[in-house]
């Protein structure tokens, strides 16, 4: 389980956590076993449950990075955990699946700058103004 950065702000701890868990997207022995896990996991109950246990404890920093974000003001403490996942984690996973030779190409700034956009804009209903500007 990668450690949880704490830089004092969201956006540096996101950059800095996926500068972490990128390498392990990228490694493409486990890329096929996680692909295998997952298939597996859909025809053995018990399987997906000890997956499910994996992802939870792999969640556990960015769960830490994302409540401390909500303690200094930084996203809105009604900010769901789940979406906040789903931003962040998603353009690892589509990129291991779909392209693996383009997440070294992966900007990390510009990442988190998306990321952020989404949940300021998942926050007030809107879009976010840094979302739409790239």
């Amino acid at each position: 389980m990668p450690n949880t950065p704490d830089r004092g702000n969201l956006r540096d701890d996101l950059r800095d956590y996926l500068a972490m868990v990128r390498p392990i997207f990228s490694d493409r022995n486990l890329r096929a076993t996680l692909l295998e896990l997952i298939a597996a996991r859909t025809r053995d109950p018990e399987l997906g449950q000890l997956y499910m246990s994996m992802v939870e404890r792999r969640s556990v920093p960015l769960k830490t990075i994302f409540e401390r974000a909500k303690l200094r003001g930084e996203i809105a403490a009604d900010t769901s955990y789940i979406d906040a996942l789903d931003f962040m984690e998603g353009p690892l996973v589509a990129r291991s699946l779909i392209e693996p030779s383009r997440l070294d190409d992966l900007d990390l700034e510009r990442t988190v700058d998306r990321i952020l956009g989404a949940l300021r804009a998942e926050a007030t209903g809107g879009a976010d103004e840094r979302w739409t500007e790239r």
